[in-house]
């Protein structure tokens, strides 16, 4: 799994270059395989999590953008380690979502991409959550089998993630 999902890293660095500039750098950190309610205790709130339903499947797959990363890629100026404030990346506003929704549709197409030798997927009613009690309720149940795959993200000296989480079945 860790290498299957090492194949996204450039793509996923490529994505993001434009906002955050050439020293970009993306790797896979960590694969789990879990409980949902396991993978949504890293997602913070507020959040800015991604899904699409495959085509097919009447389970999502989800990915998170770290608040701390997303508030970078829309191009807030925010501090760093105890410097960083909750108001400096909290919600995403609407204007905001113009500049992530590109890049969260890259990733998207991504994903699809490295799976669809294996697996007929289409991406359908893709959708944007910034409450993580929501993404629970609707995208990922707290007892589905899951796998976890989180991608460490760096540039200008900062570290944060992208958290991919799949149902297991859809990889199986």
């Amino acid at each position: 799994m860790t290498s299957l999902h090492a194949a996204l890293a450039e793509p996923i660095r490529q994505s993001l270059v434009e906002t955050l500039g050439d020293d970009t750098s993306v790797r896979v950190v960590a694969v789990e395989n879990t409980i949902g309610l396991h993978v949504l205790r890293d997602f913070p709130y507020p959040c800015c999590t991604y899904s699409f339903q495959p085509k097919g499947s009447q389970r999502r797959i989800c990915f998170d953008i770290h608040m701390e990363l997303a508030a970078c890629i829309v191009g807030r100026t925010i501090g760093r380690g105890d410097e960083i404030r909750v108001v400096d990346v909290g919600q995403i506003g609407r204007d905001e979502f113009n500049v992530i929704s590109p890049v969260a549709g890259r990733l998207m197409r991504e994903i699809v991409a490295l799976w669809s030798e294996v697996v007929d997927m289409d991406i359908i009613e893709p959708e944007i959550e910034t409450s993580n009690v929501y993404v629970m309720d609707t995208r990922i149940a707290s007892d589905d089998p899951m796998f976890h795959i989180r991608f460490e993200v760096t540039w200008n000296d900062r570290v944060s993630h992208i958290y991919l989480c799949c149902p297991a079945p859809s990889l199986a």
